[in-house]
């Protein structure tokens, strides 16, 4: 504290005497403790004394209070601690000796310590804690984890333990198995590894892991077994290997095996027998079974032989189906087959029986046979050269077989036609030389066929050509020359009216007119024919032949007939042949008809009304309708001379 006076009056300079414990001398005492004080005021003069007095007071003192919160978990900074002042002149500033220098009231984030505390009021008087603790639980949360392993390969018979130390009890345990297991021991494990989650009733966690381990193989069981050798016997063996899981192995065979506790068992009639296996962890594999076989019962109504009948030269097939068999049998042939069940070819000359004996291992057998008849072959007799001729030519066959009566035929011709006849009769519509060939199969299907050697030739037909000059001609020109084109051949024509040449070139005169087919036929050195045909057209002459003049018989009129072959000329008639229809007109030469006809056998005889006319040129009109429909109309003069 401080004290300090004011001095009115006197003489100055002041001298000041203060009964503090230093005796200060100034106008104001400093360090001063609570208290009262009195000071001397001496003025210069030394004659003027003052005597005072004064009370320096203090502030209550300054006190800390400081309350603390522990660190949960060893080794974390979540402790706290809090000051509380009082005394002093407020306000305070603070000041801890922590890490970080906090200048708070409450100091966070603390590990366990001892810390100081210094609280300064306004007046700068400090208050200083030096005992400030700050604790942890006694030792850290730990955990030790073990295991169980799993006895057999694949189950679940592995466990797990937590082992905890530390921290602040109780604890709670949480694994990350499949069922999320909250004990202390996990159960019920598979091979794997397993994490573990403790938490203290701090809320401090820790986590473990834990390896559960299994064997590196499975304990696997394969049996084998080995079959009876013969029906019935009991000799067979069942054999037990067992790999993987931890050895030693037991073994224990069914009741139908005798319970036997051997790898192998022994003894075995047919049948399936079990066992079970187990491991030195007491794993067991128990659905493994074998089964001994046994050979078929050897049956004798079981065993089928089957034999074909063959044709001579043929092979036949032997062989023998006995459903019931087994790889153990043995299949024995006579007659040089060999073993075996086949089917064989056999090639026999005659009717041969072929047995077959089966045997098994014990020596019981059975035998069976089977007959492959041989039928003869039919004999075929056709001549050489059957025929030959000119196309077409029709042959009549002529069958010579030796066979049954019943036997099948097959003709093939050579020119693509067969026939199944026994005695055919066929054309040949072609020129060349045929093949012909004959199939006999007879009633045991033996077939047979001709040797290939036999014949039919078919000359070609020549090839005639003719030709005329000329091809038609009227009435008048009926001669008609007649060419055979081809060389080397007889001739033979035939003019179409009955009249016949061997010339190669004839000449043939026509009687009367017609159309004439003529055929020529020619020969060649094989006596084969060939025709040309042609027609020759003799047409009438379209025309009448007029007399310019005629003198009548002037001792009476004759009615108009006349001979054509006369040569009294006393008719007047046209001369025609093949006339159907005839008009004949006489005029005078004032026009007026005189005489008229339609029959051409009737002429003009020169008389008019039963009177001879008297001589002159008349006129006249023809018209005629020829046999061939065609018409003519002629107009002409002629002189009647008297």
């Amino acid at each position: 504290g401080t004290a300090s006076v004011t001095t009115i009056g006197g003489t100055n300079p002041y001298t000041y005497i203060w009964n503090d414990p230093g005796g200060q001398t100034t106008v104001t005492a400093v360090g001063l403790l609570a208290g009262t004080y009195s000071v001397t005021i001496t003025d210069n003069t030394g004659t003027c004394i003052i005597d005072t007095g004064m009370t320096v007071v203090e502030p209550a003192e300054l006190l800390l209070s400081t309350i603390t919160l522990e660190v949960l978990c060893f080794g974390d900074s979540t402790g706290t601690a809090t000051v509380t002042p009082s005394g002093g002149i407020a306000p305070y500033t603070y000041l801890w000796n922590d890490f970080n220098a906090q200048t708070d009231s409450m100091a966070t984030g603390l590990i366990a310590g001892t810390y100081t505390i210094i609280v300064t009021d306004s007046n700068g008087c400090p208050a200083t804690d030096t005992a400030v603790v700050i604790v942890e639980p006694f030792a850290p949360l730990s955990v030790i984890t073990s295991g169980v392993n799993v006895n057999c390969k694949g189950d679940k018979s592995g466990s797990a333990n937590a082992g905890v130390t530390g921290g602040v009890t109780p604890y709670t345990y949480s694994w990350d198995d499949e069922f999320f297991q909250t004990n202390q021991i996990a159960t019920g494990l598979a091979a794997g590894i397993y994490n573990v989650t403790i938490t203290d009733s701090n809320n401090c966690v820790i986590t473990g892991p834990v390896a559960i381990i299994e064997p590196a193989l499975a304990l696997l069981v394969s049996v084998t077994a080995t079959d009876v050798p013969c029906f019935g016997s009991s000799i067979g063996t069942a054999t037990v290997s067992a790999t993987g899981g931890s050895s030693p192995y037991t073994y224990l065979w069914d009741a139908p095996a005798g319970n036997q506790t051997t790898a192998t068992a022994v003894g075995l009639s047919a049948g399936t027998y079990s066992v079970m296996v187990t491991d030195s962890f007491g794993c067991v594999i128990t659905d493994t079974s074998a089964t001994v076989n046994q050979p078929p019962e050897l049956i004798w109504d079981s065993l089928t032989v089957f034999a074909s009948d063959i044709c001579m030269g043929d092979s036949a097939l032997v062989g023998a189906v006995y459903p019931i068999g087994d790889t153990s049998f043995t299949y024995t042939w006579d007659n040089g087959l060999g073993t075996g069940l086949g089917p064989f070819f056999v090639n026999p000359t005659d009717t041969t029986t072929y047995t077959i004996t089966i045997a098994d291992a014990c020596g019981n057998d059975t035998s069976k046979s089977g007959t492959v008849n041989v039928n003869p072959l039919p004999v075929i007799t056709l001549d050489s050269l059957i025929l030959a001729g000119c196309v077409p030519l029709t042959v009549e066959f002529e069958n010579m077989t030796q066979g049954p009566d019943d036997s099948l035929y097959v003709w093939d011709f050579g020119d693509g036609v067969a026939s199944t006849e026994s005695m055919p009769e066929h054309t040949f519509t072609a020129s060349g030389t045929f093949v012909v060939t004959l199939t006999v199969t007879s009633d045991k299907i033996c077939t047979n066929t001709s040797s290939g050697q036999n014949f039919v030739v078919v000359h070609p037909l020549p090839n005639v050509t003719c030709s005329a000059d000329p091809y038609e001609t009227d009435s008048r020109y009926k001669n008609i020359d007649f060419f055979g084109g081809t060389n080397g051949l007889e001739f033979n024509w035939n003019f179409g009216d009955g009249a016949t040449s061997m010339d190669q070139n004839p000449s043939h005169y026509y009687d009367t007119i017609g159309t004439y087919n003529v055929v020529l036929t020619g020969v060649d050195t094989n006596m084969c024919s060939d025709t040309c045909e042609l027609d020759i057209n003799i047409i009438p002459y379209h025309d009448v032949v007029v007399p310019n003049a005629f003198t009548p018989n002037p001792n009476g009129s004759n009615g108009g007939t006349y001979d054509i072959f006369g040569y009294e000329n006393d008719v007047f008639f046209p001369a025609a042949d093949y006339i159907v229809e005839f008009h004949m007109m006489i005029f005078n030469r004032w026009g007026e008809l005189v005489f008229e006809t339609f029959d051409i056998n009737i002429g003009w005889d020169g008389y008019y009304k039963g009177k001879l006319c008297q001589q002159d040129t008349y006129a006249w009109r023809i018209n005629v309708t020829f046999i061939d429909k065609v018409t003519i109309d002629r107009m002409g003069e002629i002189t009647l001379i008297r």
